[in-house]
């Protein structure tokens, strides 16, 4: 009997269907919702390159910051979709928590908080160009601080995301059901 194994990188199998061995249907429901989860990660990448591009030159967010912002994943899945698919993003603007730059990009994201004006700090927290060995983008000062229609964009991102883990196709394949966020009642209406 063949079982296949939803993997981050794809599906694996035990036997080749070559072999002529079927796979048995409470495997193929594995693949199934393996299938599905692509749409869901593509429209998680979508939704992160989207907001890295909104960012504004010469400010920063954390990894942490953006999974927050879309309400999903964590700082791990955000720094991996930027590290596979964010050639065409500015991941220069999306950095550790401590200011730190993305790892081993460090010469090249210089070059641009330099181009950007970005706020730079050695670990002291003076001020620098960068010349120094140990900078750090100043998150006090280069945290992005959006304003309130660009809060409007990025739940905008968020809720097209979150409607896209709702759709009735990926019902349920999360482990928890996820309804399609409703509004809520106003409260200024006094019951009678």
């Amino acid at each position: 009997m063949t079982r296949y194994v939803a993997g981050t990188t794809g599906l694996w199998t035990g036997r080749s269907r070559a072999w002529g061995v079927d796979p048995d249907p409470a495997c193929r429901c594995v693949v199934a919702r393996s299938i599905r989860l692509k749409s869901v990660r593509e429209d998680y990448v979508e939704a992160v390159l989207e907001v890295a591009n909104l960012i504004p030159v010469g400010t920063v967010l954390s990894y942490g910051d953006i999974a927050v912002l879309l309400e999903t994943g964590g700082p791990r899945q955000v720094g991996s979709v930027l590290s596979s698919h964010g050639d065409g993003a500015p991941w220069w603007r999306v950095i550790r928590a401590n200011g730190s730059p993305p790892l081993c990009h460090d010469e090249t994201a210089l070059e641009h908080y330099r181009e950007e004006r970005t706020t730079l700090k050695i670990s002291a927290g003076h001020r620098t160009t960068g010349a120094e060995r140990n900078w750090r983008v100043d998150m006090s000062s280069a945290r992005w601080k959006p304003t309130e229609s660009e809060l409007d964009v990025l739940d905008i991102v968020r809720d097209r995301l979150i409607l896209g883990m709702a759709r009735p196709d990926l019902h349920g394949i999360f482990g928890t059901e996820r309804a399609v966020p409703e509004m809520s009642a106003p409260h200024d209406e006094v019951d009678s």
